[in-house]
């Protein structure tokens, strides 16, 4: 356990978290690890970022000549290993688990010592601790066996030699009876019927261990493979690919960078585009101020803007138009691409490929590292050759030889038995009471029992060895079979590391989801698992780079789509609800300033006499404007405030003291009373529009002249004039600072200015978005079509390689299959044929008995007979 402790402390220092400025450097080999310390090594990679280790990058890219060089190994392994394509053989995992929970005997020590171990250090000692002599006796009771045999054997050979007749107690000829014999036969064919069995599961166990040995050689080789090359289901780019992508999208977001540049240089040319649509947004907001901040005397003086009521909505629409229309949106898809590709974001979007990139590269190499042995296809064929193959298949003629033994041995049994069933004895002649016994019996025997207990000695041997190492590869096994993040936890003190600290919580986030998930058809997103921490906060890699930068571009870029289909080509200028604002802007605003019909007029006592009069009455709801008028919408002729004067002069006299046409009437007090009421009722009502006329605080706002910031800048005065060179048209007058912005300019007016300032808004606005579209159509495709074609293909397309190709199913998945291949197969393997010698060693003893007996019996039936002969005194027969 200390070396494997090693391994992983090792692997642990190798893995270091980067600051977001650290340089690049070479990366460095790595000792090669046992197979099934993989998982142990991939819980390790995290390790460091505890302990705040740093590292270093490659020079220019993420991969190495070594990647390139195991890349290559790994696909010739697969060619060589994977010949059948799939899978080789079966594997029954409940029998299966139910062999290597047998084969560890009880408590798994290896599993309790690294659960309850504080360090490595503590691993070890804890085993040895908890070792249960009892058990391991059990557990090793072949190996005990053969000893005890070997030491049996020094106390029991000499009954066999010649010269230790007086070894062999209650000498005594005897007859045996065919119902006996029968009995041996039963026994005997009950041995070899055992031994056969034993050698068949023996075999079975070899070629299960070799299809075990195959498989997880194949899937390493296609983890291997899959890992830096990539693979098709699951879906995975590949780490080479993938961190050659990581460093191409890095290197590009460099500022001196071709792609940088490029966007650079498109966004400058471009700006265009932003300072229209800017300027026509502003110019709208100029016309919303004016219309929002009408005098408050209007209403205090019982009237109110209608036009207000008519033009806003169409304003507001206009708006809209333009909010939505193509050349906001590429404006809009300008402005996103230069916040995200700004020197200040690229340089954090370049720490953040660096801080995803980083892990995938230690992941890379740790698996690289580990499993390059089974990739060399020279070194591993040649092990393997050991086993079976083309090479001298040492383990199988160990195995063939064992039992091939152990089947001569139940032959030379059968026929020792046979013979001394049938021909062990005869009588000397037809006449002659004499019985002759045959040599060939006690002779055949001896030798098979004297090469049986050899046999036993051996088979308990290789079996209890064998049973040893099964003992400890089944508890590795089980381990690695029922892992998941609580064990990994309950094992994290054997590692080093605490994963139940909040700082190791990606760490197991990234093993519990891709190595050992719960739902094992899975496949989740390495971008979705893998986290920084962003101004204090916990982001996935998938919010970083997809959510905050990929998802944002494609926003803009799908806004311009959207407008274009929504105006189907219309230029802003030319859409319905422009047309209608600039209609509705040709009618005189003061034309629409109308007497409030919603006072209760008549209930007034100041104004209720002027309804006695018809004329009055009829001319009462009326405009400030002097002269009546019809606005192109509504269908209906507005009066005047001339008429309503005139009407009260004819009650008076006119004094035409104004500039205007709201004039006071001296009332004529010859008049009837109703009639000198109803004049003075009238002047009240002219003195209303009076105050409304004579009113200075209307908003004409302006833009400030950049040339001065002082001067007034209208964009009244917005003309362009194509540049044949550049063919593209170049306004004056636009208003706009060298910063992109303009300045608004608050001026005050009176009603005469604000209706000429308010009617020259048509001007403006189709001057402003006149330009927009002149621009759009100019400049417009190096936004949609050049701006795009670059983000597109230097940073979308890669992003959305890496958010479909960075998946870590399939390491769940081989995981699984190595597993099966390794420990329910090749271990499984193992211990059956652990087993089997077990069981022939255990029919050896049997064997060992009988033939014993059979011996003994026939020996000293013809050492008996030969003592009754004088001729053959003093001599023994062996």
């Amino acid at each position: 356990l200390k070396p494997f402790a090693g391994i992983v402390n090792r692997a642990a220092l190798r893995f270091r978290e980067p600051p977001r400025d650290w340089p690049p450097c070479a990366m460095t080999s790595r000792p090669r690890i046992a197979p099934w310390t993989w998982v142990a090594l991939l819980v390790a990679t995290w390790a460091p970022r505890l302990n705040g280790q740093t590292t270093t990058a490659p020079t220019d890219v993420w991969v190495s000549p070594a990647d390139y060089a195991a890349a290559a190994e790994a696909k010739g392994a697969v060619d060589a290993y994977c010949l059948d394509g799939g899978f080789r053989g079966d594997v029954d995992r409940k029998s299966g688990r139910d062999t290597l929970v047998s084969a560890v005997g009880g408590t798994n020590v290896i599993k309790e010592a690294l659960s309850e171990a504080k360090s490595q250090d503590e691993v070890g000692p804890l085993a040895v601790k908890k070792l249960n002599p009892v058990a391991l006796v059990v557990g090793a009771g072949g190996t005990v066996l053969a000893i005890l045999l070997l030491i049996w054997w020094f106390l029991c050979c000499w009954t066999c030699c010649p010269c230790c007749k007086c070894c062999r107690v209650c000498r005594k000829p005897r007859k045996t009876a065919w119902k006996w014999k029968a009995v041996l036969i039963a026994i005997g064919i009950g041995i070899m019927i055992g031994i056969i069995v034993s050698a068949a599961m023996a075999f079975n166990g070899y070629n299960t261990a070799v299809d075990g040995i195959d498989n997880m050689a194949c899937t390493v080789a296609q983890l291997l493979n899959g890992t830096l090359s990539g693979q098709e289901n699951p879906s995975f780019l590949g780490m080479i690919p993938l961190l050659k992508l990581f460093s191409s999208m890095e290197q590009s977001l460099s500022p001196t960078a071709g792609f940088m540049l490029g966007i650079r240089a498109q966004i400058d040319s471009t700006a265009v585009i932003s300072e229209s649509v800017m300027v026509a947004s502003e110019t709208f907001g100029l016309l919303k101020v004016a219309l929002d901040n009408m005098p408050p005397e209007i209403a205090s003086n019982k009237h109110k803007c209608e036009f207000c009521q008519v033009l806003s909505p169409a304003l507001a629409t206009s708006i809209d138009v333009l909010d939505n229309g193509v050349g906001a949106a590429l404006a809009g898809a300008r402005k996103e691409i230069d916040k995200q590709l700004s020197p200040e974001m690229s340089s954090d979007l370049q720490g953040a490929l660096r801080q995803a990139a980083m892990p995938l590269a230690e992941v890379k190499e740790l698996i690289r590292d580990t499993f390059s042995f089974f990739t060399d296809t020279d070194k591993f064929l040649q092990l393997r050759g050991h086993l079976a193959g083309d090479g001298p298949k040492t383990v199988m003629w160990i195995c063939s030889i064992i039992i091939i033994i152990a089947l001569a041995l139940s032959a030379c049994m059968m026929f020792d038995l046979t013979w001394f069933c049938l021909w062990e004895e005869r009588k000397v002649s037809a006449e002659s009471l004499d019985t002759k016994y045959s040599k060939v019996t006690h002779r055949c025997a001896c030798c098979t029992w004297c090469c049986g207990w050899y046999f036993a000695i051996l088979a308990f041997l290789v079996g209890g060895l064998l049973a040893v190492v099964s003992n400890v590869l089944s508890s590795v096994c089980l381990i690695m079979d029922d892992m998941d993040l609580p064990m990994l936890e309950d094992m994290g003190g054997s590692f080093g590391l605490d994963f139940k600290q909040p700082e190791t919580q990606q760490m197991g986030d990234i093993l519990d989801q891709c190595v050992f998930p719960a739902n094992r058809t899975a496949n989740p997103a390495l971008l979705d698992v893998i986290t920084i921490k962003e101004n204090g906060t916990k982001v996935t890699m998938r919010e970083k780079i997809i959510g905050k930068v990929k998802d944002q571009i494609d926003s803009a870029f799908d806004n311009i789509d959207k407008s274009l289909q929504s105006t189907g080509g219309m230029s802003v200028k030319e859409t319905p609800a422009v047309q209608e604002l600039v209609s509705n802007l040709s009618n005189p605003l003061d034309m629409m300033i109308l007497t409030d019909s919603g006072h209760d007029w008549q209930s007034d006592p100041s104004y209720s006499p002027l309804f006695a009069e018809p004329a009055l009455r009829d001319g009462f709801i009326s405009s400030v404007r002097c002269s009546d008028g019809s606005p192109n919408f509504g269908g209906q002729t507005i009066k005047g405030v001339e008429q309503f004067v005139a009407a009260v002069a004819a009650l008076g006299t006119r004094a035409s003291v104004r500039p205007d046409c709201a004039d006071l009437t001296v009332c004529d007090v010859s008049k009837t009373p109703p009639q000198v009421a109803a004049c003075g009722a009238g002047n009240e009502y002219v003195k209303l529009k009076q105050k409304i006329l004579d009113l200075g605080t209307f908003r004409c706002d302006v833009f400030t002249n950049p040339t001065d910031d002082f001067s007034d800048c209208d964009p009244l005065s917005l003309t362009g004039t194509y540049d044949a060179a550049s063919k593209k048209t170049v306004y004056s007058s636009t208003c706009v600072y060298p910063d992109g912005k303009v300045k608004r300019k608050q001026k005050n007016c009176n009603l005469n200015e604000f209706v000429t300032y308010v009617s020259q808004f048509a001007t403006r606005i189709n001057n402003t978005l006149g330009r927009v579209d002149k621009v759009v159509e100019e400049t417009g495709p190096g936004i949609s079509v050049g701006l795009k074609k670059l983000v597109t293909q230097y940073l979308l397309d890669p992003m959305n390689v890496i958010v479909n190709g960075v998946t870590c199913g399939f390491i769940g998945a081989t995981y699984r299959k190595m597993v099966d291949g390794l420990c329910y197969q090749s271990v499984v393997g193992f211990t059956n044929i652990s087993r089997s010698y077990n069981a022939c060693g255990a029919l050896a003893l049997f064997l060992i008995v009988l033939m014993y007996g059979v011996w003994r019996r026939t020996i000293d039936n013809v050492n008996s007979r030969m003592e009754v002969k004088p001729e053959n005194d003093g001599v023994v027969i062996p």
